[in-house]
């Protein structure tokens, strides 16, 4: 007996073994399981093209302004040559020297460092750039997935109407056998059928083509069809409140860094505008050794100092600064101008979503009094107290509501999306 119960806990524990086994296999094989919205916004982040461009653009930026940075430093280079030439008793001689040399630009109307803060907001600028474009590409996303979440309901749904539809269609050809019921009635409702068929063709297109736009914004993707979408991942929980949207200034926008960067810009090359007015101070020195015909070995020093003062530039530079003063005028209305359009897109973006909300809590309602109105028709028609038109009628209104209600839907999450990207962050 005891023999027989460590035989049974034997082969139990391998039983055990065997699913863990096929569970690991199967998960190992579906590169699908559990996609969803954080693994499409990761994606987005390594694969995008556009976001992988704009983050080699900052780095670069980076890089211009290392080099700004490196204008504060002397300069270092080592100079060789060898030279043959014709000497006064006309016979040839030769001169080879080699040896270092340092310049550095002591002082050009600090226009060093005004180049530095330069780069610092064209950097800035990138940054501001790459978040926007971020912002973009995520919108884009979000509005793609939520389309994607939408024909994956839409097909099932419509399934649903199909299968009522066939039984309508069997109902209808009942009475119309059994003479109660005109045959023109019977065809309608036969070409209801074949509209529902075909809704479901069409709604296979667009989930491939949904799919393809997927595909172009994340590059390869896990997923063969809409229906392999982890749909509860998406689920948007409003977070944005009216306090939120009376206190935003639309400083902390990407796209109003970008242009605030832009000001800066204006505001630097209008100050090196004006330094190209001032003196410059360089200084130079050179430690070399010669080697000629005559010696054998000359090592030579020199230092100099530099100095350059501009007197007249045929008005080049008063042309120069009235043109930057310009440009920073301009970049200051925009700045401003772009910071106005933010408030305001906020305020009608909140709006929009307001009404999306209130429009898809009519349809429900509307919903709601269709789907009770219909059994009192159905059952008035069985009854033969209404004909077939009045009840087709009610049935094709209650398909369009159910569907109705699936839009409006999708219609709160675009304009929720909306209204993020006109806060500056989508989550």
């Amino acid at each position: 007996m005891e023999m027989y119960i460590r035989r049974l806990n034997l082969m139990r524990s391998r039983v055990g073994m065997f699913f863990v086994l096929i569970a690991v296999a199967l998960f190992s094989i579906s590169p699908c399981f559990g996609w969803g919205w954080e693994d499409a916004k990761t994606q987005l982040e390594e694969q995008n093209p556009d976001l992988i461009n704009q983050s080699k653009q900052v780095l670069m930026s980076y890089y211009s302004l290392s080099d700004s940075k490196s204008l504060f430093y002397p300069d270092v280079s080592l100079s060789a040559g060898f030279e043959r030439f014709l000497q006064e008793n006309a016979t040839l001689g030769y001169r080879a020297f080699v040896g270092p040399r340092i310049t550095w630009s002591v002082f050009e109307g600090g226009r060093r460092f005004y180049q530095k803060n330069l780069a610092e907001s064209r950097l800035t600028e990138q940054e501001a750039q790459q978040n926007a474009a971020r912002l973009s590409q995520l919108k884009k996303l979000k509005e793609i997935f939520s389309s994607a979440l939408f024909y994956k309901r839409y097909y099932f749904l419509s399934q649903e109407l199909l299968k009522r539809t066939q039984e309508n269609l069997r109902y209808v050809n009942l009475k119309y056998q059994s003479g109660s019921e005109y045959q023109w009635a019977y065809l309608s409702q036969k070409a209801d059928v074949s509209k529902d068929e075909l809704r479901l063709e069409e709604i296979e297109r667009d989930q491939t083509s949904i799919l393809q736009e997927l595909k172009l914004l994340l590059g390869e993707l896990p997923i063969e069809h809409v229906k392999d979408i982890q749909e509860n991942s998406f689920d948007i929980q409003p977070t944005i409140s009216q306090s939120q949207i009376g206190s935003f200034d639309g400083s902390q926008h990407p796209t109003y860094t970008m242009f605030n960067s832009k000001v800066e810009q204006s505001e630097e090359l209008l100050k090196i505008s004006k330094s190209k007015s001032l003196p410059q101070l360089g200084f130079r020195t050179d430690f070399v050794a010669y080697r000629t015909d005559d010696n054998p070995f000359v090592p030579f020093w020199y230092a100099g100092v530099n100095f350059s003062m501009p007197i007249y530039s045929v008005g080049r530079n008063k042309r120069g600064k009235k043109s930057a003063m310009l440009a920073l005028e301009q970049s200051l209305t925009k700045s401003a101008q772009t910071k106005e359009e933010l408030v305001q897109s906020v305020e009608v973006g909140f709006q929009s979503y307001n009404i999306s909300k209130k429009r898809l809590e009519i349809a429900r309602q509307e919903l709601e009094a269709i789907e009770q109105k219909n059994k009192v028709f159905r059952e008035q028609y069985h009854a033969g107290l209404i004909g077939f038109i009045e009840w087709n009628r009610n049935e094709t209104e209650l398909q369009n509501q159910k569907i109705a209600v699936l839009q409006r839907k999708k219609d709160v999450d675009f304009a929720y999306t909306s209204l993020e990207y006109s806060m500056g962050e989508i989550k």
